[in-house]
């Protein structure tokens, strides 16, 4: 108990000492103010709490008392993030007794605050406040740090703790009221009207969306809220109060919402400057920046606060620049968006030297302070206000630009009118006047327009015999019709010129709608070169029938010479045979007697070889002439899968001995004379296989290419390929590139191909580096029936 009894004496001892040692600060005098008055800076002392721990029990102690400094004005900031401060002043005067006072911290800039105040000797706590506070857990449920002050008449000492994450200063405005509550609710009726501004002319926006369907008034809508979420956070989030039990929400705002005033805004910008086909580029380079922000914003909430000095200022400033260079390249409606937008720039920047401490809070007036801690809010305000006059400007901009565009439009159609090639007549059926004429129909018809527009229509058309067996006498008749069928016409008839000569015309007759009346529009078209040319058209047609007569009598001269070469080459084996069934007589006879030296056998080798040689050679030609002398091939649906089967069955002993490796690949079903396709493919599998390189595997590759009129085929082997020389030879009858001791062949076989080919609607050719291999193309025609030879196309026409 004694114990205790001392501790209670030493407390009151010390907390009198300091009460004692206090009064050597200057205190303030309450009663030299009107109503309203900023503590002065010379009035504060700051203490700082390195540890941030101490609490109110600590700093009455008297070690703590000592550290209490007085600080030049500009050095009254809350600087570091990681202490506390510790500010203590005194308040006097006998005005503290008699009148109602309230004790204000008006930075919102302050994360944490705490009060703390000496009256009589009785310590009080009154409240925890502060922006990062959770609004259900500050102590009072208005905007800004605010406490009221009881009545006394020997002062009020006070110790204020102050933590902020922001450079805050240390300022306490002493403000007299009345009424408390009135105190309060004038602020909430200004922030109900500043609100209520941007919500109503949002609001308008989203009636005008619904109605018009443009969205660009939708952007505009969304953009009003993200700046009432912002402005919500600079004001001290003094609606939120209005649900403190919804924390979440708040701390959405507070952390998020310059995202949502981000996208809203560059969705709203880019569809106001049109920067999608303005300038794509620098969009897209807005569009980078502006990601990178939002990514690491949602990832860390306290981005916002380290980094809005510097990174999230950055995309507006693009779109300030983006603004400012369409406005140079000529897109008007964007100087009123710059000046709209200056105002929210100028608020950004203000932002940014609040949060680097470049503004001396203690040199400003109450009005000053009020301005700069509401700066981008007022931006804000003004600028949603000018931006929707921006709109309403920039419709009356591209009205104006329609306006002009459907002014050169009549004018260019004006030109058009009379430049046209045709002469063009405006008729009106119920005034029965030509209403205009062009240039054109006045050089045809010898007349000038004021003459034409006092004619009448007759006097110029004459309509052909047919359209009077229809009823219709003259042009007036035939508008009726077409009046009434809502039709164009289209005929020939002769026009009559100033000097009564009559011009070969074609007439189009077509309804144009002006406006609530109907007029109709004659096209003149002069065709009297083309009726002569007609003439000599059928002269033409004469002549060239008369040489197709005689085209006719060769075809069938070549046909004869066609089958004389089928026939002699037929009747030309038989001797054959006999050369070389005798000669082989004769080697057995001389055997026999003894008379067949080495010189004789080499001379009957010879004989037989030719003979053999010959008949083979015979075979080809045969062969060739029974496809040549074909004029016509009926052809049927094939699968070149099944052709290429029977084609390797053919083939077989061939592919088995020299290890070949067939590939196939896209083969359509296709138009074609089935044996003939066999034959085509089984001499260029054949060659392939024959032109291999002995010391590498052969492989063959066939593939197919749908066009646009035929299907082109690919056969490509890793041969020994063909000298570039020799390429536009090969495919000669009888042209041979190899001797038969090294390679055997009568050089028919890739004539045939190509014979085969032109009778399938196609053209065949080989492309080749020698030495590595040969590819032949080939195309075959898609729809194909009964094919003329004499129609096949060369190369260039396939492929193009």
């Amino acid at each position: 108990m004694l114990s205790m009894s001392c501790g209670r004496v030493v407390f009151l001892f010390t907390f009198l000492f300091f009460a004692t040692t206090n009064l050597a600060q200057p205190a303030f005098d309450i009663n030299h103010i009107e109503s309203k008055a900023l503590v002065p800076m010379e009035h504060l002392k700051v203490l700082h709490d390195l540890s941030s721990q101490l609490t109110i029990t600590n700093i009455l102690d008297p070690t703590y008392q000592a550290q209490f400094k007085e600080y030049a004005p500009l050095d009254l900031h809350a600087k570091d993030p990681s202490i506390a401060y510790w500010v203590k002043f005194k308040l006097i005067g006998e005005r503290l007794a008699s009148e109602n006072w309230v004790l204000e911290a008006p930075d919102c800039n302050i994360s944490f605050i705490n009060f703390h105040y000496i009256i009589d000797g009785a310590l009080t706590n009154v409240m925890e406040a502060g922006a990062a506070r959770m609004h259900n857990k500050r102590g009072y449920a208005h905007k800004n740090f605010l406490i009221e002050l009881p009545r006394t008449e020997t002062g009020i000492e006070f110790y204020v703790r102050v933590k902020s994450y922001e450079q805050a200063q240390f300022l306490f405005n002493v403000i007299s009221y009345e009424y408390f509550t009135g105190y309060a609710l004038a602020e909430y009726i200004l922030l109900g009207v500043f609100y209520g501004i941007i919500f109503i002319m949002g609001l308008y926006n989203f009636f005008l969306f619904l109605v018009n369907k443009t969205r660009i008034n939708l952007w505009y809508f969304i953009y009003t809220i993200g700046c009432m979420l912002v402005c919500t956070i600079a004001d001290g989030l003094g609606f939120q109060y209005i649900w403190p039990d919804y924390p979440l929400f708040n701390v959405f705002v507070l952390h998020h919402a310059p995202n949502v005033l981000l996208i809203s805004f560059l969705i709203y910008a880019t569809h106001f400057l049109e920067l999608n086909k303005r300038q794509p580029v620098f969009l897209r380079a807005i569009l980078v920046v502006s990601f990178v922000f939002i990514l690491f914003s949602f990832g860390d909430s306290s981005f916002i606060e380290d980094t809005l000095p510097g990174v999230y200022s950055i995309p507006f400033i693009l779109i300030y620049i983006a603004t400012v260079r369409s406005f140079v390249q000529g897109f008007q409606p964007a100087k009123y968006f710059f000046f709209a937008f200056s105002f929210t720039i100028v608020g950004v920047f203000i932002i940014f030297f609040k949060k680097v401490g470049l503004i001396d809070w203690s040199a400003l007036s109450r009005l000053q302070v009020i301005f700069l801690v509401y700066a981008l809010n007022f931006a804000l305000l003004i600028e949603v206000v000018l931006l929707s006059i921006a709109q309403a400007l920039k419709i009356g901009y591209k009205q104006q630009i329609q306006k002009k565009i459907l002014s050169d439009k009549e004018v260019r159609l004006r030109n058009i009118f009379n430049s046209s090639f045709d002469a063009l007549l405006v008729y009106d059926p119920d005034t029965e006047h030509i209403n205009a004429a062009n240039n054109r129909a006045a050089e045809l018809l010898q007349y000038n327009v004021a003459e034409l527009q006092s004619m009448d229509l007759a006097q110029i058309i004459k309509l052909p015999t047919d359209f009077k067996s229809k009823q219709f006498a003259t042009i007036k008749d035939l508008i009726l019709n077409v009046e009434a069928s809502n039709l164009n016409q289209f005929f020939e008839a002769d026009c009559a010129d100033a000097f009564g000569k009559m011009i070969s015309c074609e007439i189009t007759l077509s309804p144009l709608q002006e406006g609530d009346s109907n007029a109709y529009v004659i096209a003149i078209k002069d065709i009297t070169k083309r009726k002569e040319a007609q003439e000599d058209l059928k002269a033409k047609v004469l002549e060239i029938s008369e040489k197709n007569e005689r085209l006719q009598a060769y075809i069938s001269s070549n046909s004869e010479l066609e089958n004389f070469a089928y026939v002699a080459s037929h009747d030309m084996k038989q001797p054959i045979r006999s050369i070389k069934s005798f000669t082989e007589v004769l080697k057995q006879h001389l055997i026999k007697n003894g008379h067949l030296d080495e010189a004789s056998e080499e001379y009957i080798k010879f004989i037989i070889g030719g003979a053999t040689n010959l008949n083979s050679l015979i075979a080809g030609l045969l062969e060739h002439a029974r496809i040549s002398s074909m004029k016509e091939v009926a052809f049927k649906p094939f699968d070149m899968e099944d052709i290429m089967d029977n084609v390797k069955l053919n083939l077989n002993q061939q592919i088995t001995e020299n290890n070949v490796t067939i590939i196939c690949k896209n083969l359509p079903t296709l138009q074609l004379e089935r044996v003939r396709i066999i034959q085509l493919l089984q001499n260029l599998f054949s060659n392939a296989i024959k032109f291999r390189k002995k010391d590498v595997d052969c492989i063959i590759k066939l593939e197919a290419e749908e066009q646009k009129e035929h299907w082109l085929f690919k056969l490509e082997d890793n041969g020994i390929g063909i000298e570039k020389k020799y390429q536009d030879k090969i495919f000669q009858i009888f042209k041979k590139l190899h001797d038969a001791s090294t390679y055997s062949g009568n050089g028919i076989g890739l004539a045939t191909c190509k014979k085969i080919v032109e009778q399938h609607g196609g053209t065949i050719w080989v492309e080749s580096e020698f030495g590595k291999g040969t590819t032949f193309f080939f195309t075959i025609k898609k729809e194909l029936s009964t094919f003329n030879l004499m129609l096949v196309p060369n190369k260039e026409e396939v492929l193009n």
